[in-house]
């Protein structure tokens, strides 16, 4: 779909080239903060699920590889350029992917990484690094959890159960 939103963008020919350098920009960034928002409302999530979303990620990203947007406007936009290749795809990735790779880490060690990266990161999305991997019937130890991530977004000092 990024592909056909890009025809419509560059084949109008009403947005000079740099508000459409932007606008994909900003097209390729949301995908992939959207991939990252569905994959944190997952409440539980195996070590192969983590996996599936590993390549789902990868699909996403050579999906907006510009060549491969190009090919895939030849028929329904013949005449349309590629899009910008210079746009944050890689940044994105390695953004979502860094997320993903956390939750293989223990527990201490994804709480350690919680504590360096809660400026980048939303907190909701930190949390679910969390409690994705608690049982759920455990719902004293995920408020338990939550509590503590909660409290490293409000920099206190917290020492992890």
């Amino acid at each position: 779909r990024a592909s056909l939103l890009w025809g419509h963008i560059a084949s109008r020919g009403r947005l000079p080239p740099p508000a459409q350098r932007l606008m994909w920009d900003h097209l390729v960034r949301s995908s992939f903060m959207l991939l990252l928002e569905g994959f944190s409302k997952v409440s539980t999530c195996s070590t192969e699920g983590r996996s599936l979303m590993s390549m789902d990620l990868a699909t996403l990203s050579s999906g907006l590889v510009p060549d491969s947007v190009k090919e895939r406007l030849d028929d329904s936009f013949p005449n349309v350029c590629v899009p910008p290749s210079q746009s944050r795809r890689e940044d994105s990735m390695r953004y979502v992917d860094t997320w993903i790779k956390v939750f293989f880490f223990p527990e201490e060690d994804a709480m350690n990484w919680i504590k360096q990266n809660r400026d980048q990161y939303h907190l909701d999305h930190s949390i679910s690094l969390i409690v994705a991997k608690i049982p759920p019937k455990g719902k004293q130890i995920i408020a338990l959890k939550k509590k503590a991530v909660m409290d490293v977004y409000n920099g206190e000092q917290v020492e992890f159960l």
